[in-house]
């Protein structure tokens, strides 16, 4: 009985953890895409690349580095993270989440 007490706990705490890190990742999204449309490239650069490099499945994290980076001139990467957009929207079935969000570009 103890067992499958300390397995619900440890259960319980990963849910909790993961959930905790989707909460992370969505705010450093939402500080990139606040920067990007503030024009400050090289924060929204920094704190895309912190959601995408901390394990974002996010396809709108990499459309909007995508964007920094072509406002950059950097159009090897901008392709890049273009590319990877496409395909995780594909993966993860968030075309309705990615269109809403680039409405404005």
């Amino acid at each position: 009985m103890l067992r499958v007490t300390l397995l619900g706990l440890a259960i319980c705490f990963s849910a909790a953890s993961a959930f905790a890190q989707e909460g992370v990742l969505a705010e450093l999204y939402g500080r990139g895409v606040h920067n990007y449309y503030a024009g400050q490239y090289d924060e929204a650069h920094r704190y895309l690349s912190m959601a995408i490099d901390n394990g974002s499945r996010d396809a709108r994290a990499y459309f909007f580095r995508g964007l920094v980076n072509q406002a950059t001139g950097r159009e090897q990467e901008a392709k890049a993270d273009y590319q990877m957009a496409a395909q995780l929207e594909v993966q993860t079935g968030a075309s309705s989440a990615v269109s809403r969000s680039l409405t404005r570009i």
